[in-house]
Parts: C-alpha cells; sequence; structure tokens
C-alpha cells in the first residue's frame, strides 16, 4: 500500500494567528511525503511491516530566498511485538540571514549551511505497562557537527496511572565554540475516572540550569470544556539567581446550547 501526501502554504507577515502558535511569518511552504508498507509473505516471520518512506519540506521567504528544507529518508520496520525500529539519514539546509548567539558566546554566522545527518531509533512495545524507546543521531551542524542522543523509560498500570522518565543530551562542536545540552523529563499522570485526572511535568535543563514544574488538575464536562487549576514554578540560577518565577492558574469554561 503507497500512502502519499502533497501540501502547499503561504503565510503573510500581517497573518493574525489569534490565540495559536505562528513558529514563523512571511513564507511560502511545500510539504511531500510518501511511505510504501508492506507484509512479510513469510508468516514465520518476526516482522509484521516494512515502512520505507521519504518526506521533503521547504521554506522559502517572498523574494524566493531558501529559509529552511529537510529531506529525510527513513526505513522503519514494525514487528509483531509491538516493537519498532528505523534507520534513515536527513540532509538539512539552513539560510541565516542574520548572526545569532546559538549558547553563551557562540554565535553562528549569516550564511547558508548543508548537512547530512544519520540516525536510528529503536521502542519497544508502547502497550505494555513498561516500555522504553532510544534514539541517536549524528552529523553535520550549522559549521560543526552534533552527536545526540535519546533515550525514555515509560511504566503504566492499566490507563489510571501512566509515568515517563526521558533524557535528551546534544553535544555540539562547532568552529565558533562547543557546548552541550542535557534535558531532564518526569511526568506522571492519574485519572480518577474518564474526566477528572491531576498531571505533574518535572523538567531540568542543565545547560541553562532551569528547573520547571507543572501540576495541572482537570476536570472535563463536555468537548474539553471544564475546570482546570494549573500551578507552574520555574527556578532560574543564571537569569534569576536565588528567585522562584511562580504562577497559579484557575480556568472554567462550559459549553451552554441557547437554541
Amino acid at each position: 500500500m503507497w500512502s502519499l501526501h502533497a501540501a502547499l502554504m503561504e503565510v503573510s507577515e500581517g497573518f493574525n494567528p489569534e490565540v495559536r502558535f505562528l513558529s514563523r511569518r512571511g513564507f511560502r511552504n511545500v510539504d511531500l511525503f510518501g511511505l510504501r508498507s508492506s507484509r512479510p509473505k513469510n508468516k514465520s516471520s518476526s516482522v509484521l511491516e516494512y515502512r520505507p518512506h521519504a518526506s521533503y519540506r521547504a521554506h522559502w521567504d517572498f523574494d524566493g530566498y531558501l529559509e529552511s528544507s529537510r529531506l529525510h529518508l527513513d526505513h522503519s520496520l514494525e514487528f509483531k511485538n509491538g516493537a519498532g525500529l528505523g534507520i534513515g539519514v536527513n540532509h538539512v539546509h539552513e539560510g541565516v540571514k542574520t548572526a545569532f548567539e546559538i549558547s553563551s558566546g557562540v554565535n553562528v554566522p549569516a550564511r547558508d549551511y548543508d548537512d547530512w545527518e544519520f540516525f536510528s531509533h529503536y521502542n519497544s512495545n508502547s502497550s505494555a505497562a513498561f516500555s522504553f524507546n532510544i534514539n541517536f543521531q549524528g552529523g553535520g551542524f550549522f559549521s560543526g557537527d552534533r552527536l545526540g542522543v535519546g533515550s525514555s523509560i515509560n511504566y503504566s498500570i492499566s490507563e489510571s496511572f501512566k509515568t515517563s522518565l526521558s533524557f535528551d543530551y546534544n553535544d555540539i562542536d562547532l568552529p565558533e565554540g562547543s557546548f552541550d545540552v542535557g534535558l531532564t523529563n518526569f511526568r506522571v499522570s492519574y485519572s480518577f475516572t474518564t474526566k477528572i485526572s491531576i498531571a505533574a511535568q518535572i523538567q531540568h535543563n542543565d545547560r541553562d540550569q532551569v528547573l520547571a514544574t507543572n501540576l495541572r488538575f482537570s476536570w472535563i464536562q463536555d468537548a474539553n470544556a471544564g475546570l482546570f487549576v494549573v500551578y507552574n514554578e520555574t527556578d532560574d540560577d543564571i537569569n534569576f539567581p536565588g528567585r522562584l518565577r511562580q504562577e497559579f492558574i484557575v480556568k472554567y469554561s462550559r459549553i451552554v446550547s441557547i437554541l
């Protein structure tokens, strides 16, 4: 079976996204995707399905300048036990119009960058009570190289209790300077019913020494309307030493039929 997708988009400088997030303005975008899925004829094979696929995404400004593009070539396998394995390469183009600081004291010069990167990933059966995944990525990055490793461990008890611990590490080596970034993320959630739940997320960025905590209670009544109580706390030792940034949010919404 083939799965094919193609899309064109144009967003002008004056577009107002209202309450939605807009990653960039003033661009033309093309998005292409193709996937071929097939299952082995040998019934004794441990492979359920082969999924080689490719995609291409590019953004241009209205002067025709290629701001960014990504060619993705991937071959994934899904096993009968629910596990998955993938390996592939990306060709990434970045058009930097203005030099910017990517890390403290490390500036990326304005120019065009073209890089190849290799990646691979593996995940165990995500429907099991205990599961994990690991991914690797390495190759060119702007004027230098990047090596990235990520992993997560997940545990759940039925659909009520879920928890996960993940860690992502990137080692960046540029002629302008080198740095590394480690991001640790812990999530836990418990559902009392299908509509009442509590959740917590703790995230730590070791480069910026930022510890962020999010606690959330939700009581959904209908179509994502209901009561939401959220507490956020951020401990930023670099920008706000000795100070905690805290916020407490209460939101209630209700859908009313007037006809």
